[in-house]
């Protein structure tokens, strides 16, 4: 069985270095690019690498029918500033994964962030045995088994030098096991569980 976790989308990371938007200096030819379409473009190069894309989790026999991933309209208000709090002391924990196993991974950090004046914390993790300068922040939320995969979602946030982050949940993706399930996933521990409807991110597939 293939680790998805060691497979997530690099390219979904693409999308945080987008200002919010950023206009084209070709006077004869002007376009302004918004946050919207940075979100698009991303979405774009992710659909035709998992058509064409050698790692491609998309079964071979699903990929020529295959027309692209299904995603909540890109929302800028889903784009949210976050404290971001170290544990004083990095603790090691298992995260379960569907295969009934789990992998070792480092509670490093928590994100702090306020939703129509509701406050919701959600925990990040750095993967033990691959450490990378990117939160790992498995999710659950309220559209969970209807719009989206019932097995929660993935946010993928670059660890940076200051006590914020943006969580931007459009960027928020499906593990790879809700595409083919010889993939194995981590699955979202309960303490991160956000009680609302993340209408953002991707949708499921099937």
């Amino acid at each position: 069985m293939r680790n998805a976790f060691f497979l997530i989308i690099g390219v979904f990371l693409i999308a945080i270095i987008f200002n919010t938007s950023c206009q084209l200096t070709d006077n004869s030819n002007a376009k302004i690019y918004t946050y919207a379409d940075s979100i698009i473009q991303v979405r774009q190069r992710t659909d035709l690498e998992l058509k064409n894309g050698k790692n491609s989790p998309i079964p071979v026999s699903k990929r020529e029918r295959f027309v692209g991933l299904k995603h909540f309209p890109a929302n800028e208000k889903w784009r949210i500033s976050a404290q971001l709090i170290a544990i004083d002391s990095v603790q090691e924990v298992k995260i379960s994964t569907t295969d009934g196993k789990s992998a070792k991974m480092w509670l490093a950090f928590q994100t702090k962030f306020t939703i129509d004046t509701t406050v919701y914390v959600l925990n990040g993790y750095i993967d033990k045995n691959a450490p990378s300068s990117n939160l790992f922040i498995p999710f659950y939320d309220l559209t969970n088994g209807a719009d989206t995969y019932g097995g929660g979602r993935f946010l993928n946030v670059p660890l940076v030098d200051t006590d914020s982050v943006f969580l931007d949940f459009n960027l928020a993706y499906n593990p790879y096991c809700h595409y083919n399930h010889e993939y194995t996933c981590p699955i979202p521990p309960p303490e991160n569980f956000l009680d609302l409807h993340v209408e953002a991110g991707e949708k499921k597939l099937y």
